[in-house]
């Protein structure tokens, strides 16, 4: 028996498993169709998640984590605001490219690097380093931001076009509510590539030889010459290349939260607004 998806409008009660129509069952009994529980199907059981129900710089951790953690549970507690998630969306993509921008300029680069014998790195030097790295950081985070931006509303846009093409019911605000979280695999990118790149680079450098000098002609003057990498060619480039794991695993994360919630909220049902204006004569 196929289910009856003759809803009337984006606030029919729905079996939130099968699209089975409910509205007017009695809360205490199950689908007809497939026997998920009505109360499971509820609006009022999303109570929305820790950003949505307080929008505050605080919960962004805790929202990230959640997701990261309980993808399934976030998606069940999931309300379509889409002020908020947007804002959420917009934290996180920029969160995700600070932590990649700072990552590709290495900040720690300037603290861990073992100068030459002939440069004089004091304390205020390497300070300095490492904040103009943090300054090209930001910049670079603000183009990364809008790229990942753009495959965020790219990926709200194409989940739209599977719902109708499958006969869902997906609200366009429970779409910008799956991405804006989903957007928690951006921000998970960009600390794994930061905490690669300063690791690989942490390693190259402790796995070169010692340095040398280079005798100059006619001078009387050396230089003094980084010594090459004690690794073989392999696994030197096997480290530096490791950074990009962690762009891909955020990214299959970002994909598989997206995936997940599709077919978690096909039927989302979401709460009838409350008539206003229509009071007593």
């Amino acid at each position: 028996m196929a289910p009856a998806r003759a809803w009337k409008d984006e606030y029919t009660l729905l079996c939130e498993r099968c699209g089975y129509v409910i509205e007017g069952l009695p809360g205490d009994g199950g689908c007809p169709e497939c026997g998920k529980p009505i109360a499971e199907s509820l609006p009022e059981r999303r109570t929305g998640t820790a950003w949505q129900v307080r929008p505050r710089l605080n919960q962004l951790p805790r929202t990230w984590w959640r997701s990261l953690r309980h993808p399934l549970r976030t998606l069940d507690q999931m309300r379509p605001r889409s002020k908020r998630d947007a804002r959420l969306g917009l934290c996180s993509v920029f969160a995700g490219g600070l932590l990649m921008g700072c990552g590709w300029w290495d900040p720690l680069l300037w603290i861990y690097t073992r100068p030459l014998p002939n440069e004089q790195l004091d304390a205020w030097r390497r300070l300095t380093s490492a904040l103009i790295a943090i300054g090209f950081g930001v910049v670079t985070a603000v183009l990364l931001a809008g790229v990942m931006w753009t495959l965020t509303r790219v990926e709200t846009k194409g989940l739209g076009v599977i719902a109708r093409t499958r006969g869902f019911r997906m609200s366009r605000e429970f779409r910008c509510a799956i991405t804006a979280h989903g957007c928690a695999g951006w921000v998970l990118a960009g600390a794994m590539f930061f905490v690669l790149c300063s690791l690989s680079n942490w390693i190259l450098d402790m796995a070169r030889e010692p340095d040398w000098l280079w005798p100059s002609s006619g001078q009387g003057t050396a230089i003094w010459m980084r010594g090459s990498t004690r690794l073989p060619w392999w696994a030197h480039e096997a480290v530096w290349h490791a950074r990009w794991a962690g762009l891909l695993i955020g990214f299959l994360w970002f994909e598989t939260f997206a995936w997940l919630g599709l077919r978690r909220l096909r039927y989302a049902n979401t709460q009838r607004p409350t008539p206003t204006g229509s009071g007593s004569a």
